[in-house]
């Protein structure tokens, strides 16, 4: 069994690469081969998704904007956009309905 890569992504690492699997040997790399270096940023990412699902949701039905015009907001593409729109209809959530005034 190989041991883990030294970034800290949790793959097994070859021992050819310095420790590293081979993608984070190559980022490394062209990092400038720093003496510290941590894992890539999607080992961080599910909490970044559900933020950004989060946001889509808010600004559909509190702001009222357009599927479009909610991902330009977010800096994500169309595609994004409607799988985060099918995801909050699979959770029986309207992301396009503004909820009733005085609903908490």
């Amino acid at each position: 069994m190989n041991d883990l890569c030294r970034c800290g992504c949790r793959r097994e690492a070859d021992r050819w690469g310095m420790g590293f699997t081979l993608s984070c040997y190559q980022r490394w790399s062209r990092s400038g081969r720093p003496e510290v270096f941590g894992p890539p940023r999607w080992t961080w990412g599910l909490g970044v998704r559900a933020g950004r699902l989060e946001d889509y949701a808010e600004l559909r039905r509190e702001h009222g904007l357009s599927i479009a015009q909610a991902a330009l907001r977010l800096g994500v593409c169309r595609r994004t956009a409607d799988r985060y729109e099918a995801e909050l209809r699979s959770r029986g959530l309207s992301p396009d309905q503004r909820p009733a005034r005085g609903a908490a």
